[in-house]
């Protein structure tokens, strides 16, 4: 009788931490659905906000390229200032950041003030990309690789919902409403984080914390290897190529005839279909690695040579392959980046996303130049060509993906 009661303890136990846990992760797959809708608001508001700020589109699109400059300096320095916070306590911190930084960007009365509200809202958001993979793997357990699948579906969400929604709602109503709506729904996510989410704190040790040069220590990236340096290298170039395509995919798809109207629907494709690849790498990466990496990676260039070379009614096939090997890259590339470092996974997670975030930049700007000097189809060559070496060179280094088995 005792041991049946215990037993029957232990396993509602369970249940509990289960169920808190889920609920944690949830809101931790919601922290990166908000903070991606947030940093991809021009992409789908691009002609509205030329027009409410009078600049050309290429001026607009600083509006993200500037969101990832500062990301990216302040990346690396911000997770090691923050390395012994517990993580509920910076994940508040960074929500409640975004969502005051969505309100002063709504209530921008010149270019300006806009690009300062989201280069603030841009500090945090590299370490945030960062630790959200560690802590769901903390949360995870014996279960890590899934539980950081789980919350990378939060960015899928961002491209399913958030991205669309911003652009429709803008349309509609008006591009600083649905800043508000954000800084909204970033406010709610900060105060359930500090309700619902364990402390998580730190695991770095004292003396990794009181070294004599700490301070300048903290400027510059820590524990990285050759791998991880490749990795992120290549992750770079990537995205790179990616974002010279994606940032002025509205106005590639007006040029090749597609009507505005359709417009948000074209996102939810793409968004949709990065929610089937995110889940569907999440499901079977532990078992077939190396073959679900080179899917991913491949993918993204070989949709982007469909998309160049079709018509309009190959725009909606194309946009579908693209947004499932895209969305898929986080997952294939941090948790790559997390393996070939596990003793500095924060700190190499940071120079994963600094690459990332470099690559948003350089491929906003990229993209600008290309689409004014070779128009939509020299655009999507030129990043299908860049993507493509990104791949390469990890097809040429295996190991740094996965094993033989794989």
């Amino acid at each position: 009788m005792a041991g049946s009661v215990k037993r029957s303890s232990s396993v509602a136990s369970h249940r509990s931490r289960d169920n808190s846990n889920g609920l944690a992760l949830a809101l931790l797959a919601g922290t990166l659905f908000v903070f991606l809708s947030a940093e991809m608001l021009p992409v789908g508001l691009l002609p509205e906000l030329s027009e409410s700020f009078g600049v050309s589109p290429g001026s607009a699109g600083l509006l993200l390229s500037c969101y990832a400059v500062i990301a990216a300096i302040a990346g690396i320095p911000i997770t090691n200032l923050t390395a012994s916070w517990p993580r509920r306590r910076l994940l508040v911190i960074a929500l409640s950041t975004l969502a005051i930084s969505q309100l002063v960007f709504a209530l921008s009365t010149t270019f300006w003030l806009a690009l300062v509200s989201r280069a603030a809202a841009a500090l945090l958001h590299t370490t945030v990309w960062a630790v959200l993979p560690v802590a769901a793997s903390r949360l995870g357990g014996s279960t890590s690789g899934r539980a950081a699948s789980y919350v990378f579906l939060g960015s899928a969400l961002g491209l399913v919902l958030g991205t669309p929604a911003v652009a429709g709602l803008g349309q509609l109503l008006g591009w600083r409403l649905a800043a508000v709506l954000l800084a909204v729904l970033a406010a709610l996510l900060a105060a359930l984080l500090r309700i619902k989410l364990p402390a998580l704190r730190s695991t770095q040790q004292p003396s990794d914390l009181d070294s004599p040069n700490r301070w300048l220590q903290q400027l510059l990236p820590r524990g990285l290897n050759p791998r991880v340096l490749l990795l992120c290298a290549s992750t770079a170039v990537l995205v790179l190529g990616h974002y010279s395509a994606y940032s002025y995919f509205s106005v590639i798809f007006a040029e090749k005839g597609g009507p505005q109207t359709l417009w948000p629907l074209v996102l939810a494709i793409f968004g949709g279909a990065g929610l089937v690849g995110v889940f569907c790498a999440g499901r079977w990466i532990d078992e077939y690695r190396r073959k679900v990496s080179f899917t991913v990676l491949f993918g993204v260039p070989a949709t982007l040579l469909i998309l160049a070379l079709s018509p309009l009614a190959g725009v909606y096939p194309a946009t579908l392959g693209w947004g499932m090997a895209v969305a898929a890259v986080p997952l294939v590339m941090q948790s790559a980046v997390i393996r070939a470092a596990p003793g500095t996974a924060d700190e190499s997670s940071a120079a994963y996303v600094v690459a990332f975030q470099l690559g948003i930049s350089g491929g906003s700007w990229l993209g600008g130049l290309l689409l004014s000097q070779t128009g939509s189809v020299g655009t999507l060559l030129i990043a299908a060509g860049l993507s493509s070496a990104a791949a390469l060179i990890l097809a040429c280094n295996r190991q740094l993906l996965g094993p033989r088995s794989g």
